[in-house]
């Protein structure tokens, strides 16, 4: 067992007998000198008198899928400070609810705490623009399948009135 997980381990093992079963993950060294992650699934069998009896298991190299789990990291959080780079709101918005589902920190600067919807939080309205003062570029989206862009007021975290482009 790799070092940095031996502790956690050996602290980990007694649910086995609290518990009856027990999984945990944990680098084991490879005969060709490199380190695999493994998944262990421990079973403890008792007597009838409930003494335990043996421990039955298996394990299973997770190797492959620690290392997507990483890549998935990484790419996360290289979207998250890119998207945090940006000096201007920015939102991820779920094409059905209008929700805002990710938002940089100039975007919650506008923004109370919680789930907001887009025109909640830039128009204060309870539903999407729909006028052609206020065209709404998701629907425009939706409906033509392509990128739009427009030109409209919105209103700060102030109730100031301020020109964006979307």
């Amino acid at each position: 067992i790799h070092p940095d997980d031996a502790a956690r381990v050996l602290a980990e093992f007694p649910r086995l007998f609290e518990q009856g079963v027990h999984t945990h993950e944990y680098r084991f060294l490879h005969k060709n000198g490199g380190w695999r992650w493994m998944r262990a699934e421990l079973k403890l069998i008792r007597n009838a008198a409930g003494n335990p009896l043996e421990i039955i298991g298996s394990m299973i190299d997770i190797t492959e899928r620690k290392v997507a789990e990483e890549k998935i990291r990484q790419q996360h959080l290289l979207l998250e400070q890119t998207i945090e780079s940006l000096p201007y709101p920015f939102y991820v918005i779920d094409a059905d609810s209008y929700a805002v589902i990710l938002a940089n920190s100039a975007a919650r600067r506008d923004a109370d705490a919680g789930v907001a919807t887009c025109h909640a939080l830039t128009h204060h309205s309870l539903a999407p623009c729909d006028t052609t003062q206020h065209p709404c570029p998701l629907t425009e989206v939706k409906q033509t399948k392509r990128p739009a862009v427009c030109e409209h007021l919105h209103i700060d975290a102030d109730g100031l009135d301020k020109m964006d482009q979307r």
